[in-house]
């Protein structure tokens, strides 16, 4: 199975993209990163287990984010770039 994180649990995170990970036998989720505390507390409810982080800097500093095989970017269009380019490093 493999492992990622999802950064931003809004909307598309919580409703559209984490679920469909807690449904496959291929995919799980291991850290949800977010901002916003209200999020984090529903992430952390919704995925028991999983590392959450109040910001994408902290989660990228982590060793946990070096294990992992992917990142789901859940956030608005217009943060896409840079987070993009903090997982590929």
């Amino acid at each position: 199975m493999k492992r990622g994180a999802l950064i931003g649990y809004g909307f598309i995170g919580e409703q559209g993209h984490a679920r469909g990970y807690t449904q496959s036998k291929d995919l799980g989720i291991d850290a949800v990163v977010d901002t916003h505390p209200a999020r984090r507390e529903k992430a952390a409810q919704a995925l028991p287990g999983a590392a959450i982080f109040d910001s994408a800097e902290s989660f990228f500093e982590s060793e946990l984010s070096k294990r992992l095989a992917f990142v789901d970017i859940c956030t608005p269009p217009a943060t896409h770039a840079p987070l993009a380019r903090a997982a590929l490093e």
